[in-house]
């Protein structure tokens, strides 16, 4: 046991329903190719790392295979949507694909950001298959010092709800 954590591993009777009819190698390498197949999931949701400082968020997602000009940016308000798509590679039909672990289709990631954001200064860029979304905060939303005064009371205001 190592920081707590056990591990069980598969017993040879766990793995024996599924040797269960195999005549030698070439069934256990079908049967391996056979299960092994996949089929792309529904949509491609492309990993999204996001950072903060005083003045800004940066977004950066990963995109391979993405052109630069199948991606969409928009931003309203506080929420940021990023869209487009990752088109699937012309393939040589004489070949048989055995498997498919590469995702493709349309994708869409919205985030709502904690804080307003200055929208017409929001920047883009692209390189390496990596999308890097510089959102700058707005200046009402950034973190500021509160001078406080000694020696008087503050006047109070009436202040009426809505």
């Amino acid at each position: 046991m190592r920081f707590g954590i056990t591990r069980n591993f598969l017993t040879p009777r766990e793995f024996s329903p599924w040797f269960q009819g195999i005549q030698g190698f070439d069934d256990v390498m079908n049967r391996f190719m056979d299960s092994s197949r996949l089929t792309p999931q529904e949509s491609f949701n492309p990993p999204c790392d996001v950072e903060e400082n005083d003045s800004h968020y940066v977004m950066s997602f990963d995109l391979p295979g993405v052109s630069k000009n199948d991606i969409k940016i928009e931003v309203i308000g506080n929420q940021l949507t990023v869209s487009g798509e990752r088109k699937s590679e012309k393939r040589d039909e004489k070949n048989n694909r055995h498997l498919i672990e590469r995702y493709y289709g349309e994708f869409t990631r919205t985030f709502e950001l904690p804080t307003a954001i200055e929208s017409g200064k929001v920047e883009a860029a692209f390189n390496n298959g990596v999308l890097e979304v510089m959102l700058p905060k707005a200046e009402d939303s950034k973190a500021r010092q509160i001078k406080i005064s000694e020696g008087h009371k503050l006047e109070q205001r009436d202040v009426k709800v809505s």
